[in-house]
């Protein structure tokens, strides 16, 4: 099996990466870009990779030059296009997508994210996956290849942990990875996150100069998980010195004793009472780990770092988590009832973004903000295709949209 796999990275670096340099890396250009909302991505094209159940997808930037964050890449059986799609939100203006069905039609859509301005039309495509070895659903995934820990040099503070999917043993269906972090010296745990399928790399933020870490990573499946890959990292920078230790108890001093005459006994003096210790510090506070991940689904900070009552708040130090079960039921021949849940309370959700199109042409015809989990459109075209998206909003950003399509009745004549 390992010539086909050979094989197959070749014809990867040479096919498909070769097409994706004629793209920068970013979201925008290196030119300028405006501050506008996003048109529709230019020139999708879609390639199905042999060998493989994977397909391979590349576009320009919206026509207008305006500011792109990042792409929400949707990808789903076009037979089956009303179904949840799976999201991929990149940087890049290319992605390949993975552990698909061998023989199948797929519909890949593009949608363009702008934090400021919101999101722009969608780009939609589709392409027909080769025959190739499929994975088993039922298998256990490959272990991560290629760890690596890299400390970075203009940041004493930061590791970018980095992985690649496994291409030989284990033929299980992976459909993300969790990467996990400790220190080296006491085991405290210092992230703990779960990324996409189509992620291979991680910058951990905040961790202590001068310190060994050790970093997991886990191919996950919906049946089970991958053998641990594990990598050790010293961040660079000194160390911080050590607390000082408290300051030790004065000796009391032995006071010399008036001897009255030998005829007066005397009872011995008491002791005098020690005062109670306090420290001559107080223990620093853990830092605050963070990751530059835009996929994090669950995180943990040092155990050192937790309060003594843990707050019965929602956490605002990270993106809210896609909406669920996001439906879209048409109400009479011009309206649209729209109803999710949040995907995760334990997150701050400050408000839902809805955006809608024509499915046909990609035509935005609403793009609104509201703090219920449902809403209800009006003033429809009887009998067309609609797009719907719904993202949760908090200071930290937008979520990866959740998606639902539904028409409008046609008029009775």
């Amino acid at each position: 099996m390992g010539q086909p796999y050979r094989c197959l990275a070749a014809w990867l670096l040479v096919a498909f990466t070769a097409i994706a340099l004629a793209a920068p890396e970013d979201a925008n250009s290196a030119a300028a870009c405006s501050d506008q909302r996003p048109n529709q991505p230019q020139q999708l094209r879609l390639k199905a990779i042999p060998n493989t159940s994977s397909i391979g997808a590349l576009w320009e930037a919206p026509g207008n030059k305006a500011c792109v964050d990042n792409y929400i890449v949707l990808v789903r059986p076009a037979a089956g296009a009303s179904k949840e799609p799976s999201p991929h939100k990149v940087k890049s203006r290319s992605v390949i997508v993975s552990n698909l069905r061998p023989n199948t039609v797929y519909r890949v859509d593009v949608v363009p994210v702008s934090r400021k301005r919101g999101t722009g039309p969608f780009a939609t495509a589709t392409v027909t996956t080769l025959s190739g070895p499929s994975c088993n659903p039922k298998a256990v995934p490959g272990k991560a290849q290629q760890v690596k820990a890299t400390p970075s040099s203009s940041r004493n503070d930061r590791v970018t942990v980095t992985w690649a999917p496994n291409s030989g043993g284990g033929n299980g269906c992976v459909n993300g990875y969790r990467v996990e972090g400790f220190d080296a010296s006491n085991g405290a745990m210092v992230v703990s996150i779960n990324l996409g399928r189509d992620v291979e790399e991680l910058n951990v933020n905040g961790l202590i100069p001068g310190t060994k870490y050790n970093f997991i990573v886990i191919a996950k499946s919906n049946a089970a998980y991958s053998p641990e890959a594990t990598v050790q990292v010293t961040t660079l920078g000194k160390a911080p010195a050590p607390p000082p230790a408290p300051a030790a108890a004065p000796a009391p001093q032995q006071q010399q004793q008036q001897q009255p005459a030998a005829s007066t006994p005397v009872p011995a003096a008491a002791a005098p009472a020690q005062p109670a210790l306090v420290p001559a510090f107080a223990p620093a506070a853990a830092p605050a780990v963070t990751t530059d991940s835009s996929e994090q689904v669950e995180f943990k900070q040092p155990a050192a770092a937790q309060p003594a009552t843990i707050p019965t708040d929602c956490r605002s130090d990270v993106e809210p988590a896609p909406p669920q079960s996001f439906t879209a039921v048409p109400l009479g021949k011009d309206k649209m009832s729209l109803s999710w849940q949040n995907g995760d309370p334990g997150i701050c959700t400050q408000a839902y973004k809805i955006d809608a199109y024509q499915l046909k042409t990609g035509d935005r015809v609403i793009g609104t903000e509201t703090g219920f989990s449902s809403y209800t459109l009006t003033k429809l075209v009887p009998g067309v295709e609609y797009a719907f998206t719904v993202a949760a909003v908090n200071s930290k950003g937008d979520s990866i949209p959740a998606t639902a399509m539904s028409s409008t009745p046609k008029n009775r004549r």
